[in-house]
């Protein structure tokens, strides 16, 4: 009988384990989490999580749907090592699992904060479920709230604290918000939102040091301005988790390197979700991706490929962001492009703003426009060129799409 491992319990892990089942894969798999855990979806943890009673996770799968599925889920273990020439993975209590197949769905870890007082307790980073709980907790207890990064974590959490009435300032070193997920005028949109809620930003600048006696008191920034605090929280990038693929000799850049089947340089090893890093045909470049939708796609074709079902359908990168009562999403990346076209009203925050190329939409970013984004997806897979003029005009995208 075939036997998989699943190293990681997180979204892709789970859905790898889901999706062979429901694919009708009938041999052994081993689902392995280091969390206390069952598997649940990380996104929300920033967003919603924050402002409820409590904590609730969305979890992948409950205890009697594995069990049902007959999947062996074991928690609170890590892999320590690999043997490729043995197929089997050490655990930290000293059990080894053989495989057939082996998917390292390992996930990232937050880039660490490394400066004076940095130990201090009320600093937070937000990762877990349990990171969750910490953060709610300090959040509840009041006082001033500083986020160290303006990327989307910091953001969501920042729009969360505000949300709360709490005293919100964002600190990013460079020169705008979410400078690699977002063009200089939507970065620019984002900061007058957050501005017009209450929320200090601060540019180019840094935390110098951290002060406080129990814990944080008085953040100093490289400005000169000290700041009140009792709760810090650093989001500053992420770190993939792929020293074990490292130590084993499989190939990473970035992340785990796999092909367009979700495959290591070992056939019978395969790599998922944050932790991976695959060529994107739509961006022209390896790319990893620590996104929702990309651990729903490559769990799904982990399990095909694994049951000779292989799609090799490239997929157009997707991301999202709830903040205040915005629904934000992208499509693409921001690059090159040579027009724009503006749909719907950005003072009334309800738009569109499309980028492109020799006529081709490379990147749109869409704010509480899900219908529109969904059919200017249609036209991005198509790769219908358009003239701008005709873009903005027609009434509805579907028009365009059909």
């Amino acid at each position: 009988m075939i036997k998989v491992v699943i190293v990681g319990a997180g979204q892709a892990g789970a859905l790898c384990a889901l999706n062979l089942r429901r694919h009708g894969f009938e041999g052994e798999i081993v689902l392995i989490g280091d969390e206390k855990h069952y598997p649940y979806e990380r996104p929300p943890l920033s967003k919603a999580a924050l402002l409820g009673a409590g904590v609730v996770p969305v979890y992948v799968g409950s205890k009697s749907k594995f069990e049902s599925q007959t999947i062996q889920l074991k928690l609170n273990l890590c892999a320590l090592s690999v043997s490729r020439n043995e197929k089997t993975i050490e655990l930290s209590n000293g059990s080894q699992e053989h495989y057939d197949y082996l998917i390292l769905a390992t996930g990232s870890r937050p880039r660490p904060f490394s400066i004076q007082g940095g130990e201090l307790p009320g600093i937070h980073t937000l990762r877990t479920l349990d990171d969750a709980n910490e953060l709610k907790r300090s959040l509840d207890g009041g006082g001033g709230v500083l986020i160290v990064g303006g990327g989307w974590i910091g953001l969501e959490v920042a729009a969360s604290a505000r949300s709360k009435g709490l005293q919100v300032t964002v600190v990013e070193a460079g020169s705008k918000l979410c400078s690699r997920a977002l063009p200089s005028e939507l970065s620019d949109y984002l900061c007058a939102v957050h501005q017009s809620k209450g929320v200090e930003i601060e540019l180019d600048t840094t935390v110098s040091t951290i002060d406080g006696q129990d814990r944080v008191e008085v953040a100093a920034l490289s400005s000169g301005r000290r700041i009140p605090v009792s709760t810090v929280v650093v989001g500053i990038g992420a770190i993939p988790n792929a020293e074990i693929a490292l130590q084993s000799g499989l190939i990473v850049e970035n992340g785990i390197v796999i092909d367009e089947y979700c495959r290591t340089s070992d056939a019978s090893i395969f790599a998922v979700g944050d932790v991976a890093c695959q060529f994107n045909a739509f961006a022209r470049r390896p790319l990893r991706l620590e996104s929702w939708e990309n651990a729903q796609l490559q769990a799904m074709k982990v399990a095909k490929t694994i049951l000779g079902m292989a799609d090799t359908a490239a997929n157009i990168p997707w991301f999202w962001s709830d903040q205040y009562d915005l629904s934000i999403q992208m499509l693409g990346l921001p690059g090159e492009f040579d027009s724009t076209v503006s749909r719907g009203s950005i003072q009334a925050s309800e738009f569109s703003r499309i980028y492109l190329k020799d006529g081709k939409i490379t990147y749109v970013c869409t704010v509480n426009r899900p219908k529109e984004l969904a059919m200017i997806k249609k036209l991005m897979l198509k790769g219908i060129t358009i003239e701008p003029d005709k873009l903005a005009s027609v009434k509805s995208i579907s028009e365009l799409a059909a």
